[in-house]
């Protein structure tokens, strides 16, 4: 029996009318909108790239332009209560853009309001200053309500957190166009997006603007939940365990661990999916079949194709080194983010490694801290740690980038190589991209890090992948080993040596590790289940960053040296 087709995805597609008009499947998260627009008048809502901002502007403009009458079948549909329509002033500032920015932002404002009806605003003078030049706006809409739909209002400032200078002159005009924004007399609706939480009232008042960022009853205004992972997506997830040979619930647990995770409440109990991954990864289930060989989803980093935050974001870490206990936090994940970590200063010099990465959906809360479960939600600091493995093939690279001032391609390169041969059993060519890696940071390192503190989580770190698992610190009989590393076919017991290279020691070692490997496994809650039992020894230098030499013992006793 031929299954029936399943709707095409909306990828990269941000626009009600496009996903209407072509019959796209669509996330139905529009059960909250009503609720948002009767109780609220202006709001910010922060959240990471990919999300779905833009698309709820897109839907919230042709509610209030439009109506509900292109809504047919959609929740709010049924639960739309505004009786009026209203001329909606839509703004993205990812598109203004110019040497002069300034001039760029009133050239957008004049051809917001002429789209939304007020052609007069061609004739309206250029030349005043800013503050003057808004005002004509004042005039021009005097005698109606307006609604104002402002996306990724934080872009002129998150694109060049590495440009203190620009950054500030941006900042300045902000500051003048947010202050009469928020003031503006006759606004119905004013709704801001974006990925920054800038604190400061000189910018964004929050007397008169609702921040609603973490506000538990809008913690899941975007992203997907596994509730709705299986109810909306269930033909594609009936169709994808299909095709990978997988229960529905193995899937839905590989797909919360590739691009769930997400969290966005100060209680942390709604975590959510990318819906943009999630699109990218059922996409090849709607594809004609001879396009295709067999319309596998495969598990990639699809938040790497395009997040315009990820390069600013890797410029200002590299001009910001960390300190050696910020870079092995970061390394091992053991994070505590605070009500700080959720928001940022409008001074750039006092921006955080740790607030630029959880503000980008890199590092999410997983559990609030025990000591400050009796605070109010607003002051609770949270355990936090990598989102998910898609958060995590861009984190690491970034990471490295802070800490070197090393290319974050690259280094993503070099480790994809090292995991990709771990996982092959090719010991030789697992070294080899790490060392090409170490030659990056090399100028770096020696100067300003003690190397033997920083190699194990560094090596943890970048090991630690989807086909990776990698246990740290496993204490066994009076011993610590360093690093346990689990493949579908290999399992290694890695410990780390700082002495000169001596094969009659490392076999004697190995052989040791060998005959506490049970233990080990035990300690670790894992058997072999079928896999080659390894014990390694790697030699490291601790005067530049290298593995010189290392040793293996397989589980037959074949001893192999580099």
């Amino acid at each position: 029996m031929t299954e029936p087709p399943l709707k095409n995805l909306p990828i990269g597609l941000p626009s009600w009318q496009a996903i209407r008009r072509q019959d796209l499947f669509f996330l139905d998260k529009t059960s909250l909108l009503d609720a948002l627009v009767t109780v609220q008048r202006k709001v910010l809502f922060t959240r990471p790239s990919r999300m779905g901002k833009t698309l709820l502007c897109s839907i919230l403009k042709e509610l209030f332009t439009h109506g509900n009458k292109n809504f047919e079948g959609i929740f709010i549909s049924h639960t739309w209560t505004e009786p009026r329509c209203y001329p909606v002033i839509d703004l993205s500032f990812v598109t203004i853009r110019g040497d002069d920015f300034e001039q760029a932002l009133k050239a957008a404002l004049i051809a917001a309001f002429s789209a939304a009806g007020f052609t007069q605003a061609q004739s309206l003078e250029h030349d005043l200053p800013l503050s003057a030049f808004l005002q004509q706006f004042n005039r021009l809409a005097s005698d109606q309500d307006l609604v104002f739909l402002i996306d990724d209002y934080d872009y002129p400032l998150t694109s060049c957190l590495n440009d203190e200078a620009t950054f500030n002159q941006h900042l300045a005009v902000l500051r003048i166009f947010y202050a009469w924004l928020c003031h503006f007399e006759h606004t119905r609706f004013l709704f801001l997006t974006g990925i920054m939480r800038f604190q400061d009232d000189d910018l964004i008042p929050s007397a008169d603007v609702q921040d609603l960022s973490h506000h538990p009853d809008y913690a899941d205004l975007l992203g997907c939940t596994t509730r709705e992972l299986a109810s909306q997506y269930g033909p594609y997830l009936k169709r994808a365990a299909q095709k990978l040979k997988l229960e529905p619930g193995e899937l839905i647990a590989k797909l919360q661990q590739h691009y769930g995770g997400f969290c966005f409440d100060y209680d942390t109990q709604v975590k959510l999916y990318s819906p943009d991954s999630l699109n990218k990864f059922f996409a090849p289930l709607t594809l004609p079949m001879f396009l295709i060989l067999e319309g596998k989803p495969v598990f990639d980093a699809y938040c790497l194709e395009s997040s315009p935050s990820s390069e600013a974001l890797s410029r200002y870490l590299q001009r910001h080194p960390l300190t050696e206990d910020e870079l092995i936090a970061l390394c091992r994940q053991d994070l505590t983010i605070t009500p700080c970590d959720l928001a940022a200063p409008t001074d750039v010099k006092s921006i955080t490694p740790t607030q630029l990465l959880v503000q980008n959906g890199l590092i999410s809360p997983q559990a609030v801290s025990a000591d400050t479960t009796d605070l109010i939600p607003r002051l609770r600091n949270f355990s936090g740690r990598s989102t998910n493995y898609e958060a995590g093939v861009k984190y690491i690279p970034l990471v490295l980038a802070g800490m070197f001032d090393c290319a974050p391609t690259q280094a993503r390169q070099y480790l994809q190589q090292a995991q990709k041969a771990l996982c092959a059993g090719k010991m030789k060519d697992t070294c080899e991209p790490l060392n090409n890696l170490f030659d990056l940071l090399f100028p770096k390192v020696t100067d300003e890090y003690d190397l033997e503190n920083l190699y194990q989580p560094l090596l943890a770190l970048g090991l630690r992948s989807p086909e990776i698992t990698v246990r740290e610190y496993v204490r066994y009989e009076d011993e610590c080993l360093d690093l346990l590393l689990v493949t579908a076919e290999h399992i290694y017991a890695l410990d780390l040596n700082y002495n000169e290279p001596n094969h009659e020691q490392a076999e004697a070692h190995c052989a040791a590790l060998q005959r506490a490997l049970p233990q080990i496994l035990q300690a670790c809650a894992l058997s072999a289940d079928g896999r080659s039992l390894s014990c390694v020894t790697w030699y490291l230098c601790d005067q530049y960053p290298r593995i010189v030499d290392w040793c293996l013992l397989d589980q037959n006793g074949h001893v192999q040296y580099w």
